[in-house]
């Protein structure tokens, strides 16, 4: 590739879609029949509160809760979560794109990964 050079590539990454996950949540503790008390005291005595947060896809459940949860459903932590690939532009083609020429790095020409 020549110097000033830049190839248009993208990237494919996981992003979790938060309300869908909340769903998927609150339908494996519905379909295993435990209640939300029983979650809490599960999980050491977080609120009920937290768990309906989860539930309703306002936030997400940090890692440790999202392994205490996968182990009190009986399925692997993945299966908690609901995602979708989603494509980024390599940074060198953003670089261009928003005006910036400059697409050298210590000397090497840029070679989107």
């Amino acid at each position: 590739m020549k110097k000033g050079e830049c190839r248009m590539t993208t990237t494919s990454f996981p992003v979790i879609q938060i309300e869908k996950t909340g769903k998927r949540l609150r339908n494996m503790r519905k379909e295993n029949g435990i209640r939300v008390a029983a979650v809490c005291e599960y999980m050491g005595g977080i609120s009920e509160q937290a768990v309906y947060k989860w539930e309703r896809g306002a936030c997400l459940p940090t890692i440790d809760n999202l392994l205490a949860l996968s182990h009190l459903y009986h399925v692997q932590m993945e299966d908690l979560l609901v995602y979708e690939e989603a494509e980024m532009a390599s940074s060198c083609f953003l670089r261009m794109y928003r005006g910036n020429t400059s697409d050298t790095v210590s000397g090497y020409a840029c070679t989107a990964a």
